[in-house]
């Protein structure tokens, strides 16, 4: 919905249980979806919803 806030790389590490430089990793090697505004990395909660819900098929199935 609009008004969302992006989560900075440190929100997202703090709600995936790693640290901010993995997030970072990830990023670097392309493997979250995220934008750039400046020197800042930002990602949308919709996008990584939508990421998650994809890699979660791939690995279950469609079923999950």
């Amino acid at each position: 919905p609009p008004g969302r806030e992006p989560l900075t790389p440190e929100d997202l590490a703090l709600l995936l249980g790693v640290s901010e430089e993995v997030v970072l990793s990830w990023v670097e090697a392309g493997l979250l979806p995220h934008r750039r505004e400046g020197e800042a990395v930002l990602f949308d909660s919709i996008a990584l919803d939508r990421w998650l819900e994809e890699k979660a098929k791939a690995l279950y199935g469609e079923d999950f």
